[in-house]
């Protein structure tokens, strides 16, 4: 979604922006909207694959999970995108994310 409003021009990230999650979008908005004080964003990436195991074959060979299962092979790395507010604007950012998400990420926001 967020690829798609970005490849029709409504969302314009900088040149050495990386992260283009929806997260990072709206948490520039609420530092907007609240300061950035009392807002922390956050993510986290897997780096490497944790579904790469030995399996034991039929014939006693031992093979690699991600050679055996075209499912594993396929199961795609984490990420999560965390935003955090100080307890007193916790209830007002939730409340702002709930109303305002669907109009930042598709870059209709005013």
């Amino acid at each position: 979604m967020v690829e798609e409003t970005i490849k029709d021009g409504k969302l314009a990230p900088s040149s050495e922006q990386v992260d283009l999650s929806p997260a990072y979008f709206l948490v520039e908005q609420l530092k907007n909207k609240f300061g950035g004080d009392g807002l922390y964003y956050d993510r986290y990436f897997q780096s490497t694959n944790s579904a790469v195991f030995p399996v034991l074959m039929s014939d006693n060979r031992i093979e690699v999970s991600t050679q055996v299962s075209e499912v594993i092979r396929n199961i795609p790395l984490t990420k999560i995108a965390y935003i955090f507010a100080r307890p007193d604007l916790a209830q007002n950012v939730m409340s702002w994310i709930e109303k305002n998400r669907d109009d930042v990420l598709t870059g209709s926001q005013k």
